[in-house]
Order: structure tokens, then sequence, then C-alpha cells
């Protein structure tokens, strides 16, 4: 459905001879792309059997004109000239999803590059639960929205679906927004939250480089921010209230902070004896640690079997007699300009490490 036009037009009358060579061009305009951009070898009075195609995001192609005349196959070339593409913004439906809520909205009708406009106010209810939003995937993985938060061009302008978020009971909701160092926005950014090797939630920034995830048990997580080959890695705790929690990625991927949790791996001389499962750690200061050692940290976690001839397991285990004991690997290495080596020490820096 057409309700906004952008029309671009340069108009030139020339006349002349029979069997002279024309060529004409065509203009997409500062957002369109054209295929092909020009057409050659016209004789004077030919029709073109095809025209061109243009394609914008958001909107849809109406033709070509030169002024208010548009060129059809039907037209005779007595000149060359430059075409330029008619655009009408799309319009577009946004329809609302209760998401396991109660409670119905109907679809709400945008204009693609129009100004800013409110998302309808929801009206959904859940029992036991606090309404905390939508997002455009169901599990909440996707870009969030707030209620009645002003958007504009959602999804290149085509017809699309906006899943409710719910917050029970006792859970809380955390959000932020990521910058790099140079205070820009970093939008589309994979924000995820994490426990050992489990991923509890999945979001991703906005245009303003924001981000939100419902419905967190309250816990320790680590929060883990990667675009491209870049990635922070922090400490949050959410204890009775919602928690916000801006986050810096910088710009170089040489300053990424990475933690691994892993399974220690089968013994072939030992088959019988299951691998041991490393528990759900969580680490907080290895973006530090980048910082200072101006390198990409790599710590990986790995659970360990108990080890009678292990000196060092032995002596852990006087220290706190009948006690059960997980015994963990862990190795903490940094890369910097492509050599890779491990940090025995690091500094100033405190690692703090979490085991629930």
């Amino acid at each position: 459905k057409a309700t906004k036009t952008a029309f671009y037009s340069l108009e030139r009358d020339i006349t002349i001879a029979s069997g002279t060579k024309l060529t004409l061009t065509f203009d997409g305009g500062a957002y369109g792309s054209t295929t092909p951009a020009t057409i050659g070898d016209i004789t004077w009075q030919m029709t073109l059997p095809t025209l061109p195609t243009s394609t914008r995001t958001g909107y849809t192609f109406d033709g070509w004109y030169n002024g208010a005349t548009k060129l059809t196959t039907a037209t005779k070339i007595e000149a060359a000239i430059t075409y330029h593409a008619k655009w009408t913004a799309n319009t577009y439906a946004v329809t609302f999803d209760a998401n396991g809520g109660t409670g119905s909205i109907a679809p709400q009708s945008l204009v693609y590059d129009t100004a800013e406009t409110a998302l309808t106010t929801s009206t959904l209810t859940r029992e036991n639960y606090k309404f905390a939003g939508w997002n455009t995937k169901k599990d909440g993985s996707g870009v969030s929205y707030k209620n009645k938060q002003s958007v504009k061009n959602l999804n290149d302008g085509l017809a699309f679906t906006l899943y409710a978020q719910w917050t029970e009971n006792g859970h809380y909701n955390l959000s932020g927004k990521i910058t790099d160092d140079t205070t820009a926005n970093v939008a589309d950014a994979t924000v995820k939250l994490i426990r050992g090797k489990e991923v509890i939630a999945t979001a991703m920034t906005d245009n303003k480089g924001d981000y939100f995830i419902s419905n967190i048990r309250p816990g320790v997580y680590n929060m883990v921010v990667t675009k491209g080959e870049r990635t922070l890695t922090i400490l949050v705790t959410v204890t009775d209230k919602d928690v916000a929690q801006n986050a810096v990625l910088k710009k170089a991927a040489s300053h990424s902070s990475v933690l691994e949790v892993t399974d220690e791996p089968d013994d072939p001389d030992d088959p019988s004896t299951p691998p041991v499962k490393t528990p759900d750690v969580m680490v907080g200061g290895l973006d530090e640690v980048a910082e200072d050692e101006n390198a990409s940290i790599l710590m990986i976690v790995t659970g360990e079997k108990e080890d009678q001839a292990n000196n060092e397991q032995q002596e852990i285990k006087k220290l706190e007699p009948g006690s059960y004991i997980q015994f963990l690997d862990m190795s903490i290495t940094k890369t910097e300009n492509g050599t890779q080596t491990s940090i025995v020490d690091t500094k100033n820096n405190i690692l703090e490490v979490i085991v629930p």
C-alpha cells in the first residue's frame, strides 16, 4: 500500500537526427540500486522490450521518470536522457503476539521513513508475571522494545511480529547500553547471560546500542558481549531488583576477554571412570586483565579428577578434611601480535572465580 512518495526528476528535451545511437541512464537515487544503470546502442524511436529494475530498502519501486513523463516499453526513445526512479514508502503492519499472556492488541500500521511512532500500549496480562516489553523473537533473543517505545523503520518496512516478554514474580530484568571506547553505540551486538557452559538468555542490541533481557532468576552470571571478532566478558549479579549494566566493547579485537568452561575429556587409559563434569563456573575481572595486558585474554576452566599421586591436591584436601572438594584446572593465556603466551601473574588484578 503506497502512502508516501519520493520523486527524483531531471528533464532534458533533446531532438536528434534519425540513426544516431543513444544511451539512457537510470538513476535510482542515493539509496536505490539499479541493474543495469545504462542502456546503450539505442537507435532513434526504438522502444525497450524490458526496463531496468531498481530496489530500495523500505520502498516500492514505481517506475522510471523523466520529469513527469514515465518510461514504458511503448516509449519511443528520441534523446539520450537520464530517467529517475520514483519510490513509494511501504506501509507495513506490526502484529503483537501475547506469547503466553491473555488479551489481544490490534495490528499497528506504520509507514517507512516517517517520524518515530509510539508502539501501541500493551493491555496484555499474565497471571504471576509482569509485562516486560516486546522482542522480535519469541524467546527474547532478538531486539527488544519497551512498552510504548517510539520506533522507526522496523524490519526494512516488511510486516513482522513483536512477541510479549514476561518476567515471573521473583525474577528480574537486565538492561543497559553497549558502547565502544569512543563512546559510539554498538548496534547488532549479541549479549548472552551465561552460567558456566549454559546460556541462560540471549539478546541483541538495537541501533542505539541498547539491550534488554527479561525473567532472570537472582544469582551470579557472566555477561558476554560479542560482535564480529570482539568479545567482552564481565560478571553480573542479580539480587532482588532489576539491574542496569552498561558495558564497553573495545573497537580492537586484540582487547577481547573470553572464558571457556569445558568438561574433562574422556581418558582412553581409564574408560571405566567417567570424566569429571565441570561446575557452572563464573569469572570476574577478565576484562581488566585484557586492559592491563593490552592483549586478548582467554581463560579455560576444566574439572579434574582427584589424583592420589598429586601432592598439591592432597595438601588442599588436608585444609578441609571430610569436605567435598572439586578440583579445577585453570589456565590464562594472552594473544598479542599473533603470539600466544601463558599468564601466571595477573599483576594488580584479582580474578573472582565463583563456583555455585
